[in-house]
Parts: structure tokens; C-alpha cells; sequence
């Protein structure tokens, strides 16, 4: 089984014709999204994404990976290829993440790669009833540099 990433915009719909609706919206804005699809044989698997403030030289990383797919380290590498790719030829400065305060596998891709958590937004989201603590975490470009090997990068497909 081939691991690649490429620089692709995934969809989240169900359906391929509301896939390809998703698709097209996220293309529409590249100069302000930065998505990498985490792709196993051809199909996608996962994604993690820069949404770019390139005014303040910012970038707010979000990611998911199916959950058939967790656990393989897949997420962690890919943040570690985006957090690269941002920096060096974006001129990025600071990335910044949230995570659900419940979520201890989004908590270790965050800390895995370098990030430093930064404070707690208390009852942020509102999921199935339930108030959820957000725990915000950011990555300055000369921060020590994480030793999470990258994902290889493929920006030919």
C-alpha cells in the first residue's frame, strides 16, 4: 500500500456530485486555502489544511482522518508536510490549531509536530448537547523544528 500526499482539495459530502460542488468551491479560493489530501490508493483517506492570513503572515491548521486510518501516524506526518511546506515556501510565521479538549489523538498530532498549547476556550463548541473545551495551540516558524518525518509532497496531481 502506496502512502502519498498531494496538494488536492478533498470533499466532504456523501455524494461524488457534491463532492465535486466542494471541490470546486475550495479551488475557487487558493489563495486563501491550503489543503493537502492524505491519499491511500488512490482514494482519500484524510486531509490537513491551511487556511491563510497572509496579511499577518498566519495560518490556521485544521485536519481529520478516517477513522479506519488513525493510529498510523498518517495525520501527524501530513501536518508535518503542510507545517514545512507553510513555512519554507509560503513565508508563513505562525501557525495556530484548535482541538476539542476531548480529543487526545488531534491533541498528540498538535504536540507531536511542535505545537505549543496556548490557552483553553471554555465551552466552545456545542456537539450533541454537550459544551466542549477547545484547546488552542500554535507553532512559530522559529520555534524548534519537530522531528516527525513528513509525508512526501506531490503537488503533480
Amino acid at each position: 500500500m502506496q502512502k502519498c500526499i498531494v496538494k488536492v482539495r478533498p470533499a466532504l459530502p456523501q455524494t461524488p456530485v457534491n463532492a465535486r460542488k466542494y471541490v470546486g468551491a475550495l479551488l475557487a479560493d487558493w489563495r486563501r486555502q491550503c489543503p493537502l489530501a492524505i491519499t491511500k490508493n488512490g482514494r482519500l483517506i484524510g486531509l490537513v489544511c491551511g487556511t491563510l492570513d497572509s496579511s499577518n503572515k498566519n495560518a490556521w491548521i485544521w485536519y481529520w482522518m478516517h477513522q479506519a486510518f488513525r493510529g498510523q501516524s498518517l495525520t501527524t506526518r501530513a501536518v508535518a508536510t503542510l507545517a514545512n511546506y507553510l513555512f519554507e515556501e509560503q513565508d508563513i510565521y505562525r501557525l495556530e490549531l484548535g482541538l476539542r479538549a476531548n480529543n487526545p489523538g488531534s491533541r498528540h498530532v498538535a504536540e507531536r509536530n511542535g505545537f505549543l498549547r496556548e490557552g483553553v476556550e471554555r465551552g466552545k463548541f456545542l456537539i450533541d448537547g454537550e459544551r466542549i473545551d477547545v484547546f488552542t495551540y500554535a507553532r512559530l516558524r522559529d520555534d524548534p523544528v519537530s522531528s516527525v518525518v513528513p509525508l512526501p509532497l506531490n503537488l503533480t496531481e
